[in-house]
């Protein structure tokens, strides 16, 4: 990841510069899975497609609202960054933001379809933000060779950290804080590391039983 975030320095075009024109021989694509019930039409969402795209862009908007309570943790939280001594740099961004997207995600995927979905959007929401912040890095070259790295980052973190969760110890789940929210540094007192991990099951306790598909109601984390 160090080398990678190093690399990042210098590369990256635009999302449009990749976009590739369809074949005019491309097969319809099928009914959405929302157009159906169990396999059959669902015919309100057939007679009613505004409403329906109206509900699909409310759900994208709470997504983005989501994703910004993850992703200010490292530009608000100032308490987390002093308290951790973590550096204020892309790689940090990076970590500290798909740790708490994890955090986010790991109470969704609980709730059913609708919490999965919130998932995909939480994502989606995450690449284009990786996107904007490369751009802002004067990044400009070998963007699908980057997004593939950040994307293997981004799962390599997420099984970490379900696997640090579904031990039930702490020392998995520190083993995997370390590696990605402390980019295995030498020198992180094993004291860090056991705050670090109440950190994180405090906001996981907090997020527990929370209304997260709400969409008039978005979820904020507990300061560090």
């Amino acid at each position: 990841m160090r080398r990678f975030f190093n690399r990042c320095l210098t590369t990256l075009p635009t999302l449009a510069a990749r976009t590739q024109p369809q074949p005019a021989c491309v097969a319809r694509a099928p009914i959405s899975p929302d157009a159906c019930i169990n396999g059959a039409p669902n015919f309100d969402m057939l007679m009613n497609p505004f409403g329906t795209i109206k509900m699909k862009m409310s759900k994208i908007d709470h997504a983005r609202f989501a994703y910004e309570s993850c992703s200010l943790q490292f530009y608000e939280n100032n308490k987390f960054m002093e308290r951790f001594n973590l550096p204020d740099n892309l790689q940090s961004w990076f970590n500290v933001t798909v740790l708490h997207v994890w955090m986010y995600n790991a109470q969704l995927k609980t709730l059913g379809p609708e919490g999965r979905e919130m998932c995909q959007e939480i994502f989606a929401t995450l690449l284009l933000d990786i996107e904007i912040h490369l751009n802002k890095a004067g990044v400009r070259t070998k963007l699908d060779s980057i997004t593939s790295e950040l994307i293997g980052a981004y799962y390599g973190q997420i099984l970490a950290y379900d696997e640090g969760l579904a031990l039930g110890g702490d020392a998995v789940l520190a083993s995997a804080l370390w590696r990605n929210v402390f980019q295995a540094t030498d020198g992180v007192s094993a004291q860090k590391l056991l705050e670090m991990v109440e950190y994180v099951r405090l906001q996981l306790q907090h997020l527990d039983g929370k209304p997260l598909t709400d969409l008039s109601n978005p979820i904020k984390f507990l300061d560090a």
